[in-house]
């Protein structure tokens, strides 16, 4: 046919029908659209023409290519006298703060976390709200966490545990071989466990410590999951707070929480084992008293200008009981 010609003008000569339904054409495997021209082929070359039926997949895609366009070019019409203004989504005050905080608010609800932690945003927050919100989010991420992370972690340790079964790695029960991990609730007894994840945090670390106490103290919670709130483990926390109450008490240190009376027995152990430690003597017997030197003494400490400032008055029996004890 002479050329120049379009695709759909050529298509409708070689095949009216299959132009009726074309969308676009592959002409030599490129896709064109029907008003695409044809110009003359140099050396007389034949072109192949394909047409691209709303059937096809590839069909499909121009349908869509082409709404998207429809859609982008539409035009909505206003009534009379209404202006046409457009502001950026990120404009203070009006509709772009408020658009941005409603789509932030529906997005976190289907998230299922709170809006505050999806747009770190807290300035609209009291603490009521803001805890309110922390503790729904930490709720369904706990529920996240045991359906997917902890079965995951579930299935690596059981792998782990036969694995170490079998090499015999692992202490058993008296009696048991290695086949109890296949016995009827064998694997659920050894490979049962609890894991902690992060913590949530704290919005008000002094109220919140507070109910915790509250909690423990009214046996309505234990220290286990209380500590397990903020990511740790509860035998390491005891662990560790042993091993620094032993090393505070050889230092002569007031540990948190203890009561005067062991405060005053460690100060004095502290003292007692720093006097023999650099050669004092502790006891009056030590430098030659005995027994038959406590009237002496008692009667040489009356008049002694310390005895008399002393706040509590001071009698002789007194001074002798006292230095009794340092005889022992």
């Amino acid at each position: 046919m002479p050329a120049p010609v379009t695709v759909g003008e050529a298509l409708k000569k070689l095949d009216r029908e299959a132009a009726k339904q074309a969308l676009a054409a592959r002409v030599n495997g490129r896709e064109v659209d029907l008003a695409f021209t044809l110009d003359v082929q140099q050396n007389d070359e034949a072109l192949e023409i394909e047409p691209v039926l709303p059937q096809t997949l590839e069909g499909l895609d121009v349908l869509r290519h082409s709404t998207a366009h429809l859609l982008a070019a539409a035009v909505l019409d206003l009534f009379p006298g209404t202006k046409l203004n457009v502001r950026t989504l990120g404009t203070p005050g009006g509709v772009g703060t408020d658009f941005e905080v409603s789509l932030l608010r529906h997005i976190a609800a289907g998230l299922g976390i709170g809006y505050e932690e999806l747009a770190s945003d807290f300035s609209r927050s009291n603490y009521s709200s803001a805890r309110a919100s922390m503790i729904g989010t930490h709720k369904h991420m706990l529920a996240k966490k045991k359906f997917v992370a902890d079965r995951l972690a579930d299935e690596i340790y059981s792998l782990w545990v036969e694995e170490w079964l079998a090499a015999g790695n692992l202490p058993l029960p008296r009696g048991e071989t290695r086949d109890i991990f296949y016995k009827p609730f064998g694997k659920e007894c050894l490979v049962s466990c609890d894991w902690i994840g992060m913590g949530r945090g704290q919005i008000d670390p002094l109220k919140e410590t507070q109910a915790a106490l509250l909690l423990v103290r009214a046996n309505m919670s234990t220290r286990e999951a209380e500590i397990a709130k903020f990511g740790g483990d509860w035998k390491r926390t005891f662990r560790q707070l042993a091993r620094e109450k032993k090393l505070a008490e050889e230092l002569g240190l007031v540990t948190p929480g203890t009561s005067p009376t062991e405060s005053v027995k460690t100060l004095v152990g502290f003292t007692e084992d720093l006097l023999r430690r650099v050669g004092i003597p502790l006891r009056l017997d030590e430098v030659g008293f005995d027994s038959d030197d406590l009237d002496w003494v008692a009667r040489e400490t009356m008049p002694s200008g310390s005895t008399k400032a002393n706040p509590r008055p001071v009698t002789e029996g007194d001074a002798r009981e006292v230095t009794a004890s340092c005889l022992r």
